[in-house]
């Protein structure tokens, strides 16, 4: 298997809209294990729910995947990517997340496991005028500048 998966599954997700949710399993396993800050599930059911209920609570989606590499040999894939959105439970303030999700594929080239890795703190909890308070209180006792 060559880094043809890895672009491909890059090209569904930087493209991806609501409807797409249903064409996922052309991608991913049937036992797909998702991860990131908010979200650990299992199953390509679960993984659709997650991807769902980002269209219910986010506007103005979009998805950039901005770099991707993968190992043969692993058979993992990374990929750089920045989302843009405007959240509907933050009074459309704008989000701008950068992130990184390591991608796992079988011998079929489906994903196994999906595990994204970005700033929560950074990217969300700061646009919540109480926690960025607290946030920036903890950084201001913890810095060492």
């Amino acid at each position: 298997m060559n880094n043809t998966v890895i672009h491909l599954y890059a090209s569904f997700l930087a493209n991806i809209k609501q409807p797409d949710i249903e064409r996922l399993g052309q991608y991913v396993s049937e036992d797909i294990h998702f991860r990131d800050p908010f979200n650990d599930c299992v199953g390509l059911d679960q993984f659709r729910a997650v991807l769902s209920d980002m269209f219910i609570h986010l506007e103005s989606f979009q998805f950039q995947i901005t770099d991707y590499s993968f190992s043969e040999e692993q058979q993992i894939g990374y990929l750089h990517w920045n989302m843009a959105a405007k959240s509907k439970h933050l009074r459309n303030k704008d989000l701008d997340i950068q992130g990184v999700s390591q991608v796992t594929f079988n011998s079929e080239g489906k994903v196994t496991a999906h595990f994204d890795y970005w700033d929560a703190a950074s990217g969300l909890y700061e646009k919540i005028p109480i926690i960025n308070f607290i946030l920036k209180k903890i950084r201001k006792r913890i810095s060492s500048t």
